[in-house]
């Protein structure tokens, strides 16, 4: 009798963690989409990734090049969506 009592205290001590566990991995998961959702809609931000995909673009497609390709990115030209999941 005395086992089968610990063993129903582990049981739900285990059953309860779990619960916990996914209820704060869906609170989370909200958070972080919410968040997404902000930043993206933050103009500043957008014309800042713009600028660093321009640098990075331009430097990748110069690596093996004669030329010297310019590549000029602008918030309008990129397409923002939110890949995190709610």
């Amino acid at each position: 009798m005395f086992k089968n009592g610990i063993i129903d205290k582990a049981v739900d001590l285990w059953t309860s963690g779990s619960k916990a566990q996914e209820f704060l991995g869906e609170q989370s998961q909200d958070s972080i989409y919410e968040t997404s959702n902000f930043v993206m809609r933050d103009k500043g931000r957008q014309k800042k990734v713009a600028k660093y995909a321009s640098e990075d673009l331009e430097s990748l497609l110069n690596l093996n090049s004669d030329k010297h390709i310019k590549v000029k990115l602008s918030s309008d030209n990129l397409k923002f969506f939110n890949i995190d999941s709610k």
